[in-house]
């Protein structure tokens, strides 16, 4: 397992957003928007079974980058680099083991959770587990100079 200096897990445990980049199908990378759930060892994340290609792509090629960026921490951005596992269970409830960090992120969720039987595919998700190998960071000094910090697992 990869340590994280406290910084580190501050920026990546306070991030309300980050971007997840997957090879596509035909090995062209896609990067879309997520919401970082970071449980101290993995990231967590949650995307809809229906809507989302992400589960699919990461079946086909489990490498996979997040970036986390804040201007309110000395780390100015840190690049995530791990293996990704779509944890398959069902769609029904996979997201229920996550529920604890999703609702510290996403206010509206208890809100979405009294709504659930007028949005049943909303709730059709699946939990991405993404174990680090390499982290990146940039201090915010040093953003000019590209100077960065490494830990490699």
């Amino acid at each position: 397992m990869l340590e994280f200096s406290r910084d580190i897990a501050e920026l990546v445990h306070a991030a309300p957003l980050a971007t997840m980049t997957v090879a596509g199908r035909r090995g062209s990378l896609h990067t879309d928007v997520v919401v970082p759930l970071w449980d101290g060892e993995r990231v967590l994340i949650t995307t809809n079974r229906v809507l989302s290609r992400k589960s699919d792509s990461i079946r086909r090629n489990p490498r996979v980058a997040l970036t986390f960026s804040s201007v309110h921490s000395p780390l100015q951005t840190v690049t995530i680099q791990g293996v990704a596992a779509v944890l398959d269970e069902d769609a029904d409830e996979a997201w229920s083991q996550v529920l604890p960090l999703w609702k510290l992120k996403e206010p509206v969720l208890p809100l979405l959770m009294r709504l659930r039987s007028a949005l049943p595919l909303f709730w059709q998700r699946d939990v991405i587990e993404v174990t680090p190998t390499r982290v990146s960071c940039w201090l915010a000094a040093a953003t000019n100079s590209m100077e960065r910090l490494d830990e490699t697992a």
